[in-house]
């Protein structure tokens, strides 16, 4: 009886830090990770040059940019998503990848996966970031297939503008959004 009172918690233990030792990406799946992350992003800011006039010469003077893959469900009252991205800084070039997640109240409904390039203008706003921070904000949307728009409290002020890229699917919501970012500390 003894002998079970000590072992039990040392086997929980062992197979905790063994479990733990799993969890944790080897070299080549972080780069493999990272590499597709960039790649995807490359590929947004690509497609949405071609899109909008406008961005190449916002695009060339923000201070930095970050690109996010998003999956969200909205239903008629709550909604949220997920997703994960990369935040360049243009004068430096370093990558910061984060995880990302949405939680939304409001009237809409639908369900869609898209590209967000957040274009930085501002130079605290983009330590931010990199630092895992993001504000709560209110806003409307409106997509279908991979046409979108999107507007909100991140107003010409904020240090920021937003582009969407849809990849399918279809929502017209009008929320309050609370959005949570973090840094992925498997891929950092």
């Amino acid at each position: 009886m003894m002998k079970d009172t000590i072992y039990r918690p040392l086997m929980i233990l062992l197979a905790l830090f063994s479990l733990q030792g799993c969890a944790q990406l080897s070299v080549e799946e972080k780069e493999d990770a990272r590499l597709s992350l960039d790649k995807m992003a490359e590929k947004t800011v690509s497609e949405l040059l071609k899109s909008n006039d406008d961005l190449e010469e916002k695009f060339k003077h923000s201070v930095g940019y970050m690109v996010t893959n998003w999956k969200t469900t909205k239903v008629p009252v709550v909604g949220g998503g997920s997703g994960d991205g990369v935040i360049v800084d243009q004068k430096t070039g370093h990558h910061t990848y984060v995880k990302v997640k949405r939680f939304d109240i409001g009237g809409g409904m639908g369900a869609r996966s898209y590209k967000n390039l957040v274009l930085i203008k501002d130079a605290k706003f983009l330590k931010d970031l990199q630092q895992g921070k993001w504000n709560f904000e209110a806003g409307a949307e409106v997509a279908a297939g991979t046409a979108g728009t999107a507007g909100g409290s991140s107003g010409a002020d904020s240090g920021y503008k937003v582009y969407m890229l849809l990849d399918g699917g279809g929502s017209a919501t009008a929320t309050v959004r609370a959005i949570r970012l973090n840094l992925d500390t498997s891929l950092n």
